[in-house]
Parts: structure tokens; sequence; C-alpha cells
């Protein structure tokens, strides 16, 4: 069988927004992340597991791009409870649930209180610390990465990133416990990069409300049948033998990743509960969405006339948009997942597809937009002659082993809110501007990051957003 198609859904839970990945049919399982991941790190689990199942990933309040719980609502039970708060606004009244390291102590915290809304438990590294490694944890543990304005914070983030490859906990240095894990792909770092950058200080909530726990007692509290397990190069795989025993609980460590993926289906398959409403019905998203079209999923921000659509600039986001207008973010930006063409006459015909299906049953939208964003309004308009030239030397932020690349973005941002031309920083180019705050040239950053380097280069020499 070929790879389960994974959508990303946006779900209204109470006064929140949940994102998540979804894929397959069938018994509904949960799966949850660790922190201060997402959800997209599971998707290799996702894609094993939906061949089977009905697979749902959210992103843990405060991670990926779910809003986090308000201030001061940040213990076990309340990440729990927000679980629960979205198994409801999908209408599941029973599930089997798998998290890995905070996200097994969330679904165990679910279970325990809410076990007759799981049918079985698979937790995957379930912290259980000890007083003295709970110390351990002080000291300069959880670090603030806030943006500020010379983005030192950058190289900081970055820097934690190596060494917590190299050392557990990870600011103790060589005082801590060493870890061997592979630094040679660059991607893979990046991508940790890019969840703390987006999470931002909220990356600290879920480890507090873990290490505040008393797992162990929580435990063996469970009636719902749970299945613990670890790899061996785990982290914290001793770990495992401190669970309490309990009738409820089986315990396995694996030296294959692929065996304890058939161990975790198995139990699934032996514990499993039928959905009790069609999927069809499940995931309806609000104002802000996932749109399904030919060559994948467009991300829709709403607004109050959606017949007024605005497109924005090349390396940034639908988050631009005025407010009274319906923006998307375009192929190779933001949170769509299409890749970006070659041709911008291709991209033309991506956003008319787009439309198609924003506005199956209405007139065609009034499109504005700057940048890129004007030009493609012009040529959807048939004006093909707008269409000019203005390539100007970006600088290439392909993710470097350094961390270099996260640097120059955020630079090019600071000057680029400057000067007519970034690259020309003569004073007759300068701007009366004021220059962005740290938080704003922080999402700047983001938005150019997540189109990334081939992006802008496919699509630079066709922007025209220094003349405006």
């Amino acid at each position: 069988m070929g790879e389960a198609q994974i959508k990303r859904r946006v779900i209204p839970v109470s006064n929140r927004e949940v994102h998540l990945l979804t894929a397959g049919s069938g018994s509904p399982l949960l799966l949850v992340h660790g922190s201060p991941n997402c959800s997209d790190a599971l998707r290799p689990l996702i894609d094993f597991l939906a061949k089977e199942f009905l697979v749902i990933a959210p992103d843990t309040p405060g991670n990926g791009e779910s809003t986090p719980l308000r201030e001061g609502a940040e213990t076990l039970g309340d990440y729990a409870d927000a679980l629960l708060d979205l198994l409801d606004a999908l209408g599941l009244d029973k599930v089997g649930a798998y998290g890995y390291h905070s996200g097994a102590s969330f679904v165990a915290e679910l279970g325990r209180r809410y076990p007759h809304r799981l049918s079985a438990l698979v937790c995957d590294g379930l912290p259980i610390w000890s007083e003295r490694e709970l110390r351990e944890f002080e000291g300069g543990f959880f670090q603030s990465y806030a943006p500020v304005h010379d983005g030192s914070h950058l190289m900081r983030l970055w820097s934690r990133l190596i060494d917590q490859n190299w050392y557990f906990p990870w600011h103790r240095g060589a005082d801590g416990r060493d870890v061997k894990f592979d630094l040679s792909d660059t991607a893979r770092l990046h991508q940790r990069a890019m969840e703390l950058l987006v999470a931002g200080d909220a990356y600290m909530a879920p480890y507090q409300a873990v290490l505040e726990a008393n797992a162990a007692e929580r435990v063996s509290a469970l009636k719902v049948p749970t299945l613990a397990i670890c790899h061996v190069d785990d982290v914290i795989a001793r770990h495992l033998q401190r669970l309490p025993n309990s009738p409820m609980l089986q315990r396995s460590r694996f030296k294959s990743r692929k065996h304890m993926r058939f161990r975790m289906r198995d139990w699934f398959a032996e514990h499993s509960q039928a959905s009790t409403m069609p999927t069809s019905h499940m995931f309806r998203q609000g104002q802000n969405r996932f749109v399904d079209v030919r060559s994948g999923q467009v991300f829709v921000r709403g607004a109050s006339d959606p017949n007024a659509m605005w497109l924005h600039d090349v390396g940034e986001s639908s988050r631009t948009a005025p407010a009274n207008r319906m923006s998307f973010d375009l192929p190779g930006h933001g949170l769509t997942d299409i890749e970006c063409p070659l041709n911008p006459y291709d991209l033309v015909n991506m956003i008319e597809d787009i439309f198609d299906v924003l506005h199956a049953d209405s007139t065609a939208p009034s499109v504005l937009g700057v940048g890129l964003g004007y030009q493609l309004s012009n040529m959807l308009a048939g004006a093909q002659s707008e269409l000019r030239s203005m390539a100007c030397g970006v600088p290439e932020i392909e993710p470097r082993w350094d961390g270099g690349h996260l640097v120059a973005a955020w630079h090019y941002c600071r000057f680029r809110s400057q000067y007519r031309r970034w690259d020309n920083r003569i004073p007759q180019g300068r701007l009366n501007h004021p220059l962005p705050s740290p938080e704003e040239l922080n999402l700047q950053m983001i938005d150019l990051l997540r189109a990334g380097d081939l992006t802008l280069r496919r699509l630079l020499p066709f922007s025209i957003s220094d003349l405006f």
C-alpha cells in the first residue's frame, strides 16, 4: 500500500483554534506529539497507522498553529481537558490514544480523568522523573527566545538545538548525560528551529505541566488498557522500568522502530472502537481553514466579504491581508502545501483553480494585492503587460549547519522595512518608516523562511514590491 493522504484541518474548539493532521478511515486514533514539536513530527507514524485507522493528530495548545491555553490554565489536567474538548468538537465518543513524551503524559491524564472516552492507550517514552532529575532541570532549561531587535535570540536558539543533541538535559553541558544524535541533517535542525520560533515562549508551558505532575501516581490509577513503550535510544528509556505495576499496564522496550510500530498497531486493533460519527461530518472548519484543490491544500484566512480577495507579496503570507478581505497563502508560502511552480503563468492557473473552489456558487471576486499579489491580480484580469522583472539580490536562506540562514532572514526583514531596495542601503533610499517591533519582525521572518530559498529564487524576479 502507498502512503496515506494526510490532510490539514482547522477545528474551532470553544474559543480556540486547533490545527490538526488527519488521514485514513476506520476506528479513530488520537495521536499527540511531544514538546516543543507539532503534529508534523508524527507524519511517519500517521502514515503507518492510517492504513487501518482514522488518525487524528492535533497540534497541542501553544505548539504548531494551535491557540495556546489561557494564561495560568497550563496544568496537566488542563491539557487533558483540551484534548477532551477536541474529541467533543469532533463528535467522537471513544478513541484509542497515543502520546510521545509530554504527549504521553497528556493522553495518560486524559485516560485517568475520562476512562470512558478511551478504548486503549499507548504511551511512548512516558516520563517518570526522580527528585534528583527534576532538580537537574533547574538553572536554565527553560530559556526565553523572545524576539530581540538585534536577532541574537536566533543564535541562542540554534545553539540550544545543537546542545540537546549532545547532552541531556541540554543546558548542563558536560555535567549532563552524553547523548549521541545525528547532527548531519540540517533540514531536521531547521524544522526543530521553526517549531520553537512558531511556538515562542509558549513552548515552556507543556514541559512545566509535565514536570509539576506526579506521573507515577497518575499511571497507577489508570483503568484503560495501556501499553507503555520506548526505543532503546530514547533519552528517557530508563523511565520505562519506573512505571508502577498495574493489571492495566504492559510495557515493552524496542531496538527496532519498525517492530515498535507494529506492536502499537496490534494493540489498537485488539482494543478498537468504531467511530460514532461519519468522518464526512467530523471536520467542520471555521473561517480560517484548509481547502482542497486539485494540486493540494490551500490555507484560507476568512473575512467578512468573501468576494473581496487579497493576494500577498512573495515571501509573505495571508496574515498581512487587510481585515476586511479574504486571503490565502499562495503556493509555496505559509501553510499552503502546494509547491510553487517554475513559471509565473502556471501560478496564475493555480490561483484560478483556487478561485473556482472558493467561489463555486458566487461571482468572481474583486482582487487586490501588493507586490507579487498586485501583479497576479492584474494577470488574472488579463493585463499581462504589467509583469516586469525587478530582481534585487535577496540573500540565500537555504538552511545552514551553523544557523546563519536565520540571521540572514532576520536582517533582510529589518533592511527591507527601511529602504526602497533593501540591498541598496544609501541615505537617499532610506524610507521614513518606523522599524517594526521585534515580534512583527519575527512573524515576517517566519513567513520568509516558510517560503524558503527555492520559492524566492523562482518568484523574486517577478516581484515589484519595491515599487510600493
